[in-house]
């Protein structure tokens, strides 16, 4: 009788283990990354802001030279 009791604790014990590793693997599939806030946030210019720039930078180069 001893023995049966043993093996019913071990498969219990086996399977808890199996299913934690099942919830593991789950949940870490499925984990969303929060956003970073470090991290700035960088809006692009627009066309014609690229073109004053580029111009102003131009015309700094022409006066250098």
């Amino acid at each position: 009788m001893k023995m049966k009791g043993n093996i019913h604790e071990t498969e219990n014990y086996s399977w808890g283990v199996v299913q934690d590793m099942i919830e593991k693997e789950i949940s870490s599939a499925f984990k969303l990354k929060e956003p970073t806030i470090t991290k700035p946030i960088v809006t692009m210019p627009s066309k014609k802001e690229i073109k004053q720039i580029i111009k102003k930078t131009v015309m700094k180069q022409r006066n250098t030279k």
